[in-house]
């Protein structure tokens, strides 16, 4: 797969039939194209599935702040893009996102979250052709002027994000396992 920003940026365009860039600043049109939606395409992908690559673990800061609604107020770490869950993980720990602020009950919270993850030697494969298709999606009327295939490249794009969804789910045991172990609990004769 592609190892560089210009790299998913030349696949993007070879889904819709358009010549290779070199460099994201190389002035053509595609390259402009390409420079102006990349980052937030990558970023709006990033928060819309649960990549394990992504996926970080952070003790969070506590703010000194108040809210009437909740008993502590924490700050996001930096490169945060989406909250996946608070932990320790029990049914009565809610959380509420207000900004970059996370307001609960919990009062030392770690966040499980999406991080921002630039880098493309980092991303998945499966990431990486959603992103290009995503991005493909973006590009097509500005590049193409043709809305088809926008239409066709997002269509790709969300048949691409069930299989990203569906490989996550297989790659993840802790519920499965935790299960599997209440199981053999309650089925285990005394």
């Amino acid at each position: 797969m592609a190892t560089s920003d210009v790299g998913i940026c030349n696949l993007a365009l070879a889904h819709l039939g358009e010549t290779s860039i070199t460099g994201l600043t190389e002035g053509s049109a595609a390259s402009n194209a390409c420079n102006s939606m990349y980052d937030f395409i990558r970023r709006a992908t990033l928060r819309k599935g649960t990549w394990n690559f992504a996926t970080r673990t952070a003790a969070l800061s506590l703010l000194d702040e108040t809210a009437v609604d909740y008993t502590y107020v924490y700050s996001v770490p930096t490169k945060y893009l989406r909250a996946i869950g608070l932990h320790p993980v029990d049914s009565k720990k809610f959380f509420t996102m207000r900004g970059r602020k996370i307001y609960t009950n919990e009062a030392e919270a770690i966040l499980e979250y999406i991080e921002d993850v630039t880098d493309p030697n980092l991303f998945d494969d499966v990431f990486t052709l959603a992103l290009s298709f995503r991005l493909a999606s973006a590009l097509a009327i500005q590049i193409t002027g043709n809305a088809q295939n926008a239409m066709a490249m997002l269509q790709q794009y969300e048949i691409v994000m069930a299989e990203a969804e569906a490989v996550d789910a297989d790659e993840d045991h802790t519920d499965k396992l935790s299960q599997l172990g209440q199981g053999l609990l309650e089925s285990r004769v005394y």
